[in-house]
C-alpha cells in the first residue's frame, strides 16, 4: 500500500520536473515517461483492490466456518428455545456484513 502512494506521489514530482525542465527534454519523451508512471500506478492500484478482496473473502469464509462449527457443536437444547429463523438471520447477516464492509474498512 506505500507502493501506491510512492507511484502516486511520483506523477505529481515528474510533473514538477517536467514543467520546471520542459527545454531540456522532448515533449514525446516527458508524456512517455510520465504515461509510464500511471501505468505503473493503475497496476499497483489493481494488484492492492484484488489483494484486499481475496482477503475480505477468506475473512468471510473463516467466519462462517467458525460459526458453522459452533452451531453443529451447539447442545439440542439451544435448538428448542432459538427458533431457526433467528439462527438463520443472524448467520447470514454476520456473513454479509464481512462481505460487504471489510473491504471499504481496510481500504
Amino acid at each position: 500500500f506505500i507502493i501506491v502512494e510512492l507511484c502516486r506521489s511520483g506523477a505529481s514530482v515528474w510533473l514538477s520536473v517536467w514543467s520546471t525542465h520542459s527545454d531540456e527534454m522532448t515533449p514525446l519523451r516527458a508524456m512517455g515517461v510520465y504515461a509510464l508512471i500511471n501505468m505503473c500506478n493503475l497496476g499497483v492500484s489493481y494488484m492492492s483492490q484484488l489483494l484486499l478482496a481475496r482477503q475480505s473473502v477468506q475473512g468471510g469464509r473463516s467466519l462462517q466456518q467458525s460459526m458453522y462449527a459452533s452451531l453443529i457443536r451447539a447442545p439440542m437444547a439451544f435448538f428448542d428455545t432459538t427458533p431457526l429463523g433467528r439462527v438463520l438471520n443472524r448467520f447470514t447477516k454476520d456473513v454479509s456484513d464481512v462481505d460487504k464492509n471489510t473491504i471499504t474498512m481496510i481500504s
